[in-house]
């Protein structure tokens, strides 16, 4: 996985990571468009109390608003990129949530020995901005692990930008996925269709697909 966040948030490539601040924080800008909206799909979506991880959580914006939006729940960022890792960690220290939010957990999806990262059983696992900036193996490791780690009854919630059988849901998805296709042949939009598909036949079962703005969607599936 790469250390910056191509997204189609506002229907541009966005991939710059800001920082300033005189720590270790990092600004994804998407961040700042799209956590309303995706906090207001997993109001819907989440249990009310328990574990929470994300994976690939990238600066750590998402993490700490969804831990304060959500308080009930504890919210365990990740990402493989140790940097990414500092930057979560030293957001949480600066919205003061180190009593409630547990350090950054560098990990990758594809670990096998993921388990053994984890404190405690999980209610839900959550990825924005994941699946069309990793290869392919990426994806079935999410919905293999999700199956393997989630409880009866818990929740994965997958967000990001996707194609329809084949076809694209607009001009610009289209541009944004041959922009990635550019950079890293293993990158790409997704298709929705396959993704469900391989979902299936890893012991997972859709729950609901939500449009979201600027042609992304949120697909949850429940274990």
């Amino acid at each position: 996985m790469n250390a910056h966040i191509p997204s189609t948030d506002g229907n541009v490539t966005i991939d710059r990571m800001n920082s300033g601040f005189g720590d270790e924080r990092l600004i994804f800008p998407a961040t700042q468009r799209n956590r309303i909206p995706i906090g207001d799909v997993l109001a819907k979506q989440l249990p009310a109390s328990g574990l929470i991880l994300e994976i690939a959580s990238g600066s750590g914006e998402h993490g700490v608003t969804f831990q304060k939006r959500f308080p009930s729940l504890i919210w365990q960022c990740s990402d493989p990129d140790p940097e990414h890792c500092r930057s979560i960690d030293s957001w949480i220290r600066h919205e003061q949530l180190k009593l409630k939010m547990p350090p950054a957990l560098q990990l990758d999806i594809r670990d096998t020995a993921l388990t053994q990262q984890l404190g405690e059983p999980l209610q839900a696992i959550v990825a924005i901005n994941l699946l069309h900036i990793s290869a392919w193996d990426c994806t079935t490791a999410l919905l293999r692990q999700s199956a393997a780690l989630l409880p009866n009854g818990g929740t994965l919630c997958v967000y990001g930008p996707f194609c329809v059988d084949g076809h694209h849901v607009s001009e610009s998805n289209q541009s944004f996925d041959d922009s990635l296709r550019q950079r890293n042949p293993a990158w790409g939009v997704r298709d929705q269709t396959t993704v469900l598909k391989q979902a299936c036949e890893e012991g997972l079962t859709l729950q609901n697909i939500t449009l979201m703005p600027a042609n992304n969607r949120m697909i949850t599936w429940v274990r």
